[in-house]
């Protein structure tokens, strides 16, 4: 019978989810300050948590320093006159202010975040739209801020409440909404400074970014008793769950060759099975570690081309052609917008990053998603291969974000977690 005909049908109402409640977890110890490492456990081998709606909570507090003063000649006589400045939290800075985060799952490793910071702001320009972008203030992430931005309870005293998502973090949360049944540890390593969280916009100002407090904000889920009747047989089985997800891999040059517009980089060599789907590359100029520059914008350092190799196969094929001194630079913004598109599973996805700003915060793509099938197991080699029009300014870093694909299989009831690729 055609659906349209079917009015004889029963509504549908989810009755699975008897409750939903957030718990807090702590540190074991209370110490926050540069290089200290927080370690969050959660015991609780019996409960459904949803991971991927948990969040990370920093609560802090930026100091600015005295303003200085300069000597200033007036009429034959020197006088204090303050320099005007302004200091602020910097976009995403939650989470420039770790070394590294490792999610931990039954004691296995299952990923670990590298520079945190950048490796989510890369990552966040491509992964949201303009529309999800404006739902994460919460977690310090405002890039369309003039200048730069501060998520704050009190402006004066300029304490701040930061609440950040593991979705937002983790590879893993981003793409496995389900709930997991096991043991969870979350090791954080602050940085060693924080010139990378705030930013100065006078000369005179410098801060400093003292945490009082990291935790956890857990989301149980207590399913009803009709749904632990299907649930528990399988649990009690130890019948595998298999979780697959896309990966971030971030990958730092900390210096391109200086009197030169050319370079190839050999980034590492991995198995076929964990190949990139996708290279996303970016400039940065004197930027890092530099409160009195945007650490969330990067530079476009006149690049002409970019191509990643991955064994003996090249990705773009063709040249780019790019021009940026002419505003040539269209086809590094189409394979952006399209990597946008991809990621956020939306063909009319508005990227938070447009045409117009694309060259104040160019990120460059390369599409390696679709590749031959290798005849047997192996290694390859990645490499990238990109060239300027001028040569390369003095202290500019690159970075690589390789989004590879990730399945991990694990059993609640033994609490076995393996990798299957």
């Amino acid at each position: 019978m055609s659906e349209i005909l079917d009015i004889y049908q029963s509504p549908s109402i989810d009755q699975s989810v008897d409750r939903e409640e957030e718990r807090t977890y702590y540190p074991y110890v209370q110490s926050f300050n540069n290089s200290d490492e927080i370690q969050i456990d959660i015991h609780q081998p019996d409960a459904f948590i949803c991971m991927s709606d948990s969040k990370l909570r920093i609560i802090g507090e930026l100091k600015e320093e005295a303003t200085t003063t300069i000597p200033v000649a007036i009429e034959s006589e020197k006088t204090e006159t303050p320099v005007a400045g302004e200091c602020k939290l910097t976009n995403n800075a939650g989470l420039y202010l770790f070394e590294s985060i490792i999610y931990s799952f039954n004691g296995k490793e299952v990923e670990k975040i590298r520079d945190p910071g950048i490796t989510t702001t890369i990552h966040n320009y491509c992964a949201y739209s303009a529309n999800q972008s404006k739902n994460l203030i919460q977690a310090g992430w405002n890039p369309n801020a003039t200048g730069h931005t501060i998520l704050t309870q009190d402006e004066k005293n300029k304490k701040f409440e930061i609440w950040v998502p593991f979705s937002y973090i983790f590879g893993i949360f981003f793409y496995y909404r389900n709930v997991m049944f096991g043991h969870h540890s979350i090791r954080l390593v602050r940085s060693r400074n924080d010139d990378n969280a705030y930013m100065v916009t006078g000369s005179a100002k410098k801060a400093t970014i003292k945490v009082h407090s990291v935790s956890i904000q857990a989301k149980h889920i207590y399913p009803s008793d009709k749904a632990k009747i299907t649930l528990w047989p399988k649990i009690q089985t130890d019948k595998p769950i298999t979780i697959g997800y896309r990966k971030c891999e971030l990958h730092e040059l900390p210096k391109l060759k200086t009197g030169t517009d050319k370079e190839i980089w050999s980034i590492k060599t991995t198995t076929n099975l964990e190949t990139p789907r996708y290279i996303v590359l970016a400039f940065q100029t004197n930027i890092k570690d530099n409160h009195k520059k945007d650490v969330a914008k990067f530079s476009h350092i006149n690049l002409r081309k970019y191509q990643a190799w991955v064994g003996s196969s090249v990705y773009p094929y063709a040249d780019h052609s790019l021009d940026f001194t002419s505003n040539q630079y269209l086809s590094a913004y189409t394979a952006y917008m399209n990597l946008v598109q991809q990621l956020t599973g939306n063909s009319a996805a508005d990227p938070i990053i447009d045409y117009s700003t694309f060259a104040n915060t160019p990120l460059f793509v390369i599409d390696c998603s679709k590749q031959p099938e290798p005849l047997k197991a192996s290694v390859v080699d990645i490499k990238l291969e990109f060239e300027s029009h001028e040569n390369f300014p003095e202290s500019t870093k690159a970075y690589c974000l390789i989004i590879h694909d990730k399945i991990i299989e694990y059993r609640p009831k033994s609490e076995k977690v393996q990798f299957l690729i």
